[in-house]
């Protein structure tokens, strides 16, 4: 029986923990940018009024087409070759600061 589609995903742990970091990556360079645009602007500080976070956390889940695949090989067929790949995370920090003259808010 000739397999259709066969689909891999991060585990959620997996997309969770590598989420996690790129958003810390994210947050970083969020402040780093505000921080540079305060200056370049002649401010001395700035306050962050909005932030918005995206990500791509996709949830995958098995369909019944898994089922009948796993019912289609008797268990002298040899199981197909597979290969592991790559998967993407995504994650987005967007957000709206104030600049400010002084360091006191």
């Amino acid at each position: 029986m000739p397999i259709a589609n066969i689909d891999f995903s991060l585990s959620p742990e997996a997309r969770a923990a590598e989420e996690e970091r790129l958003l810390q990556e994210a947050a970083d360079a969020f402040s780093k940018r505000a921080e540079a645009a305060a200056k370049a602007f002649g401010f001395s500080a700035y306050d962050i009024r909005k932030i918005d976070l995206g990500g791509s956390g996709t949830v995958y889940s098995k369909g019944p087409e898994m089922a009948m695949a796993r019912a289609a090989f008797s268990a002298d067929a040899a199981p197909p070759a597979l290969e592991a790949g790559t998967a993407t995370v995504t994650v987005s920090v967007q957000g709206e600061v104030a600049l400010r003259t002084s360091d006191k808010p």
